[in-house]
């Protein structure tokens, strides 16, 4: 299952601001694109992250885990701001026995 969110600038930045966008459990979330850049003439427009549950059929409980947000840039103001989000990737798996057939016929002559 796949979630999304939006980042944008607070504010018009002197020079292009790139953001990288990490999961701390790439096991558990990923998240596309892995980087986005403002440039000061687009700061308001905002950018669009998914973030994807992987399936690890693991009877592991519902995973929270951190996606980073880290900026870069010329202008100091937004050089390395870093914003923390958690996702949770709920866990789907069940523990049980998968059973070919839910009867068995013998009889009494057994194998002989």
């Amino acid at each position: 299952e796949q979630s999304n969110f939006t980042v944008r600038l607070n504010s018009k930045p002197a020079a292009a601001v790139r953001v990288q966008v990490i999961s701390a459990d790439t096991t558990e979330v990923i998240v596309t694109p892995s980087n986005f850049t403002f440039h000061p003439e687009d700061w308001r427009t905002r950018q669009t992250v998914i973030a994807t549950g992987k399936r690890d059929s693991v009877v592991d409980n519902n995973q929270l885990v951190s996606i980073f947000l880290i900026s870069e840039s010329e202008d100091v103001q937004y050089s390395n701001l870093q914003y923390e989000i958690i996702a949770t990737n709920k866990d789907i798996d069940v523990a049980g026995l998968m059973v070919s057939t839910e009867t068995v016929i013998t009889t009494e002559a057994g194998g002989q």
